[in-house]
């Protein structure tokens, strides 16, 4: 496995290997169309991470005022428990710093133990609950901030 991480130009394969991975993962995946608008907002950005032609995962965020809004992170089953995840965190950390970024949030399931185990790793924190935020099923949400030095 030979994993390498770049940023998305947006581009039709790039929807489409985002939506594909993004059905794998979440019960209310958002759709191609979805993905096509929010890469079109000039304050967003997606970097997709690949083993050769094959996308493994990708993680989305807004980037506005100093802030990262993390949108999407989700790595494909047969990829998990390979650092993809952790890989594609620290890039998007380093790509914050980059751009003068003083935090990041997110919100994770509750019930996602291993997604905060790896957020905490970074250093994010909780800061709150989100009730009733997510839905297939219902059920609350950690909000997660990170403070970018």
């Amino acid at each position: 496995m030979n994993i390498e991480i770049t940023k998305s130009c947006g581009s039709e394969r790039d929807i489409s290997d985002i939506a594909k991975i993004e059905l794998e993962c979440f019960s209310h995946p958002w759709l191609a169309d979805d993905f096509r608008e929010v890469t079109q907002n000039p304050t967003s950005v997606f970097f997709i991470a690949r083993d050769g032609d094959i996308s493994a995962g990708f993680i989305g965020a807004y980037l506005l005022c100093g802030e990262a809004q993390i949108l999407n992170v989700a790595v494909s089953e047969k990829y998990r428990r390979n650092g993809v995840g952790r890989a594609l965190i620290n890039h998007l950390i380093s790509y914050c710093r980059e751009n003068h970024a003083d935090c990041a949030t997110l919100e994770v399931r509750i019930s996602n133990n291993a997604a905060i185990a790896l957020y905490e790793s970074f250093g994010f924190e909780r800061v709150g609950v989100r009730p009733r935020y997510y839905d297939c099923p219902v059920e609350d949400a950690v909000l997660m901030t990170l403070s970018i030095n």
